[in-house]
């Protein structure tokens, strides 16, 4: 099951439109909210009318229905930790502009930044539950160590450039919702919704041939990301105020597109601009520990 979701969730991507510099659009991010929106609205509306059509025809009215002992019905608290890994990777990409001198020109890339490790987070929510269909709202952040570095002596479209990079993800959160389906104290989710991350990205390449011989461009970034988030997974009810929860979660950020200058081997600008763009995606598996408020 984890396979086919994890599967489904990253093929999303391939349908994202990318505008000219690499970013998702607010229209297209305005297209996924009111799809997951049309979506969650629609599974639990032909689920109540199913629920609704059975109880119907065995002539069984809702409070003859077995009481659950247990409901997921309202406000949590709690912990989770967990590890994260890149999907795609960051391609490093470097592209000079166009100027007075020089035309245009690809350079490529030194190897894709794949980063990855553990984490550590809070999260908190509410849950509603109706029958044994349960809906509920969530916010989470975490804070670990997720990285990567590269450090390669050509890149690999004009083998004259050399450099290094690496990027660093501080901390990351979701804001999301959840449609889960109860049984007793056992509870079955999916989820979605808004992802953000605080991401460093650094790469800096130097000319070794041609022309300018010995110049170095720098890109030094540090920004906040949006993007979206898809998962789902499992929480039990050890006791009435305790649970715990096993959960998948695919984050895909916004791709950045950085302009800098490149300086002579004396620190003169040169007068040269280069672009970098920096891309993010991140799959996360972790297990976490809710503190339920009767």
């Amino acid at each position: 099951m984890w396979l086919h979701l994890a599967a489904h969730v990253t093929g999303f991507r391939t349908v994202r439109k990318i505008n000219h510099y690499g970013v998702l659009t607010m229209f297209h991010l305005k297209k996924l909210t009111l799809a997951m929106t049309v979506v969650v609205g629609f599974a639990g509306a032909t689920a109540g009318s199913l629920f609704a059509a059975d109880l119907g025809d065995s002539g069984v009215s809702y409070k003859d229905e077995p009481m659950q002992s247990f409901s997921w019905t309202g406000f949590y608290f709690g912990g989770n930790a967990g590890y994260a890994f890149s999907g795609e990777g960051d391609k490093t990409d470097l592209f000079r502009n166009e100027n007075a001198n020089l035309g245009p020109l690809d350079i490529g890339g030194i190897g894709e930044l794949e980063a990855d490790g553990g984490f550590v987070g809070l999260q908190a929510g509410y849950n509603m539950q109706r029958g044994r269909f349960v809906f509920g709202i969530e916010g989470d952040i975490q804070a670990g160590d997720i990285n990567d570095d590269k450090n390669s002596p050509n890149f690999s479209n004009v083998p004259a450039f050399f450099g290094e990079a690496d990027t660093n993800v501080n901390f990351f959160g979701t804001i999301r919702g959840r449609l889960g389906f109860a049984m007793d104290r056992t509870l079955l989710f999916v989820t979605g919704g808004y992802a953000f991350a605080d991401v460093d990205y650094r790469l800096e390449a130097t000319n070794r041939g041609g022309n300018p011989v010995g110049n170095t461009v720098t890109f030094d970034e540090s920004d906040t990301r949006s993007g979206y988030v898809l998962g789902g997974g499992a929480e039990y009810a050890l006791r009435d105020n305790l649970t715990i929860k096993l959960e998948y979660q695919y984050l895909d950020f916004d791709d950045e597109t950085y302009k800098a200058q490149s300086f002579t081997t004396v620190g003169a600008p040169s007068g040269v601009f280069y672009d970098s763009k920096s891309e993010l995606d991140l799959h996360t598996v972790k297990v976490g520990v809710n503190y339920k408020l009767n």
